[in-house]
């Protein structure tokens, strides 16, 4: 290139040395253009809207149309070509736009906001027609403005919408108060309303200012110069500020009632008035205010000083007549005395009865002859939902007492308030219905009253009372009448089992003891008697095990938990079960092969079990299948955390489902509640799903039921699998039972038998002596310490029934332990009531015995409390010599 521009001629280099400047300076100018137009559209903008501001600002009070209108007339000055642009503002209902504005092809839209809603849009359009693919028209500048422009038209609409707001309520509370003004004004009393803490008097009407002669209603009433105005005292004395009643109310909070105040005019009379005044108080019990009421009692003074000067002179009268006049003056005397003293005793009257009727809970109205209402109560008012105003005048059948509470109609001539005012005799009405305003019914007790003049009814007078809480505390009490009468029963029949448990079970020890001892002596001699004796016993296990039954039934079996097979206790449950739910519901089982121990009560947890087949047999009775299912579960702490009341670890999970009605949310959220049951009157206490919860919680586990209805129930149990100690302890209660007859005879050891039944005193005596202790019979709580006293308290072990003829067993054991305490103790009985012997038991941690027993049951238990430890290691000893 630097080669090429040498060969050039002078004039050539200058030549184009001139023509790169001219370019240079070309860009230059067009740059300094290009800023110079944004500056002068920038210029134009802000003169827009500056124009727009003062427009504004200047005529803020023209209507908003007018307003709109000079902002879009000022918008086409801020554009560089103005005659070609249109404006137009939709605002809802308004359309306001320039005589040119159409809808072109190029247009600038800007939404108009008004507290935070989209209220119109501003429109800008072109005139000029613009090809359609050429450039936009429209510069930033003019982008911008018309978004501040459509801001300012958004706030200056909230501006003017709160100045409409605003106007309006002061309009509305100066109607308000002009209102109280021409109440107030219009009363004869004079009334003063005071600001507080100053006394400055912001309100008084004419009166006021005639009597207390003030020139204004912004007077302190406490200026030196107002002093005379405010009255004097009766005595002649003139009131101070401070001890003006209204002053008095504003700085210490007084209520002044019926205060004697006497005023001087500006025309010089005289006037005596009463005053009342009161303190006003905000929400938070400030005062603020106070107000004054002053009643000018001048004409009754001057009546008063009348009626006294016409005494004074009627006694100078009679003082100047004959003898003759002096009864007829007395009598007239007494006469005017007793007419004063009626009036004030009627004014008492008639203002205690508005008092009391305003006051009576009852609802009262008053009634006309045609059955009109004349007076309503406020408690009327309140329980009809009728203002006194919209049922003055009307006939109260028709409003009140037109149906019945079926919704029948209620003929007039039926309804007893009618036929009050018709034959004038009172009646009272125990239970029907009124009706509301809106269209409700309520219970009401009702009295209906003649009223009558010199002796003829002129109308009757309704009183009234809402008995919707009576009726519903009558129901709920005999609702609670009927669980209490449930209860009762299912104490008796659980009393009544008790009992007859107790002396079965005195009769099953007899016969099992009995027949143990003869199955041991027929295995020696006669094998084919023993194998019947055998069965003799099985028959009174069985026996006892339905003794059990019936005190689970009862609820009267002590709580003893240890580590129970689930599987067997359902299938000994099986055969009571068929006899219980029927032959029309198939019961199937489907158990668990090696199911895990749990640690339980087995009468608690047969109890679950029934009550649950009790419900399933109810909710199916059409028949259906009733299914019983074990398993074992192991649930993580996801699953815990998904299932109310679950938490993690082992456990045995039993399954009770039924093909029954089922039941809805509604109800499956109230079964286990207390009283809650949704069979008919008489047929459920509304205890058994009570009871079963409980249970499953006091054995440390849950409970959950799903259920839809149509489709039957299923209620699932999950119980702790029994620990590793646990099941030891079990199988240490099984290798117990291995032991044999010669390992659990006794070494001499001397037992005293105390039972007052003689046949289960006898055998167990006799099993006793036979393998090897000294025996010594008692068959009452005397008789056993007679006993302890004669041999010296000799005896290592007391096997004593729980019940005594004299005193309970613990009493007895409790007594002997005093001066005995190194003797040993075993409690029998057919049944331990749990609410008073049982919890004793367990507390004084006496060994039990459950009736009826097996021989070998009873030795092992009698070598068990002489020796537990050697008995223990024994027991362990032998077992593990047998694996």
């Amino acid at each position: 290139m630097f080669s090429y521009f040498k060969k050039l001629s002078l004039v050539d280099r200058l030549m184009l040395f001139i023509s790169r400047r001219y370019k240079e300076s070309v860009q230059i100018n067009e740059q300094l253009l290009k800023q110079i137009r944004e500056l002068a559209e920038r210029h134009r903008k802000l003169n827009c809207l500056c124009r727009i501001s003062e427009f504004i600002d200047k005529r803020s009070d023209l209507p908003l149309d007018e307003l709109l209108q000079g902002i879009v007339d000022c918008i086409p000055s801020a554009y560089q070509d103005q005659e070609i642009v249109g404006v137009r503002i939709i605002l809802q209902d308004r359309v306001l736009a320039t005589d040119n504005f159409r809808e072109t092809a190029w247009r600038q839209t800007s939404d108009i906001m008004v507290s935070g809603q989209i209220a119109g849009t501003l429109e800008v359009c072109y005139l000029k027609e613009v090809p359609e693919d050429a450039e936009s028209p429209v510069l930033k500048e003019e982008k911008d403005l018309i978004k501040a422009i459509s801001e300012r038209i958004g706030r200056l609409i909230e501006q003017k919408i709160a100045e409409q707001e605003r106007r309006h309520l002061s309009k509305q509370l100066d109607i308000e108060i002009a209102k109280l003004e021409a109440v107030l004004r219009q009363m004869p009393e004079a009334i003063i309303i005071a600001k507080a803490p100053s006394g400055e008097i912001i309100f008084a009407n004419e009166q006021a200012a005639q009597m207390v002669r003030l020139n204004g209603p912004v007077l302190s009433a406490a200026q030196e110069e107002a002093k005379y105005g405010l009255g004097f005292h009766p005595d002649g004395q003139p009131y101070q500020g401070e001890e003006w009643p209204l002053m008095r109310s504003i700085h210490h909070g007084e209520i002044v009632t019926d205060e004697e105040i006497h005023f001087i005019l500006g025309d010089g009379r005289k006037v005596i008035a009463t005053a009342c005044s009161s303190p006003i108080r905000d929400r938070a019990g400030v005062i603020i205010a106070g107000i004054g009421i002053f009643s000018d009692i001048t004409e009754r003074k001057k009546y008063e000083e009348e009626l006294r000067n016409y005494r004074s002179h009627l006694e100078e009268v009679v003082e100047e007549r004959t003898h003759e006049l002096v009864a007829a003056t007395n009598q007239l005397q007494s006469v005017i005395s007793e007419y004063k003293h009626t009036q004030e005793a009627l004014e008492r009257a008639l203002n205690q009865n508005r008092l009391i009727l305003d006051s009576v809970g009852e609802g009262i109205c008053g009634l006309d002859l045609e059955g009109r209402t004349t007076f309503v109560n406020p408690a009327f008012i309140a329980a009809t939902g009728y203002q006194a105003e919209e049922i003055i005048g009307l006939h109260q059948h028709e409003i009140l007492h037109h149906s019945k509470a079926d919704g029948k109609f209620y003929p007039p001539e039926e309804c007893p308030i009618y036929l009050t005012i018709r034959d004038g005799r009172p009646r009272h009405t125990s239970d029907e219905v009124f009706w509301r305003k809106d269209g409700s019914s309520f219970p009401v007790e009702y009295v209906s009253t003649p009223i009558r003049e010199k002796g003829k009814v002129v109308g009757s007078v309704v009183v009234f009372k809402d008995i919707t809480d009576r009726k519903q505390a009558e129901e709920e009490k005999a609702k609670i009448q009927a669980q209490l009468l449930q209860s009762q029963k299912m104490e008796a029949i659980g009393l009544l089992a008790a009992g007859v448990a107790h002396d079965f079970n005195n009769l099953l020890t007899t016969i099992i003891g009995y027949t143990g001892m003869a199955i041991m002596k027929a295995k020696r001699a006669d094998l084919p008697l023993a194998r019947d004796l055998d069965q003799v016993r099985q028959a009174a296990e069985r026996a006892a095990n339905l003794t059990r039954q019936l005190l689970l039934f009862s609820r009267k079996q002590p709580m003893e938990p240890a580590a129970i097979d689930l599987n067997r206790t359902v299938d000994n449950l099986l055969k009571m079960l068929h006899r219980l739910i029927g032959e029309d519901v198939l019961i199937r089982t489907e158990l668990e092969n090696d199911l895990w121990p749990i640690w339980a009560d087995e009468g608690n947890i047969e109890q679950v079990i029934m009550n649950l087949a009790v419900n399933a047999r109810d909710a199916m009775p059409r028949g259906g299948q009733l299914t019983i299912k074990t398993e074992n579960i192991t649930l993580d702490e996801d699953f815990a955390a998904q299932v109310p009341e679950a938490r993690a670890g082992r456990f045995v999970r039993l399954s009770i489902a039924d093909t029954g009605v089922g039941m809805d949310k509604k109800t499956m959220g109230r079964i286990f509640e207390p009283f809650f049951t949704t069979k008919g009157m008489g047929r459920g206490t509304g205890l058994g799903l009570a009871v079963v919860y409980g249970i499953i919680k006091q054995h440390q586990g849950w409970i959950n039921v799903s259920s839809e209805p149509g489709e039957g129930s299923v209620f699932t149990i999950y119980l702790p699998a029994s620990t590793p100690e646990g099941e030891k302890d079990r199988q240490a209660a099984a290798d117990h039972t291995k032991l044999s007859l010669a390992e659990l005879k006794g070494r001499g050891e001397r037992i005293l038998v105390v039972e007052d039944e003689e046949e289960v005193r006898r055998i167990a005596a006799r099993v006793l002596q036979e393998n090897g202790y000294l025996v010594c019979e008692a068959a009452s709580a005397q008789q056993a310490v007679d006993a302890f006293e004669r041999t010296g308290g000799e005896f290592d072990l007391v096997l004593s029934d729980v019940v005594l003829p004299d005193q309970t067993g613990p009493e007895l054991i409790s007594q002997l332990l005093v001066h005995y305490p190194r003797v040993k103790v075993l409690l029998i009985s057919g049944y331990a009531d749990q609410k008073l012997q049982w919890p004793q038991i367990q507390k004084q941690g006496f060994r039990f015995l459950q009736k009826p027993f097996a021989l070998p049951h009873l030795l092992r238990t009698v070598r068990e409390v002489l020796e537990p430890k050697d008995f223990h290691i024994k027991s362990n000893k032998d077992s593990n010599q047998k694996e």
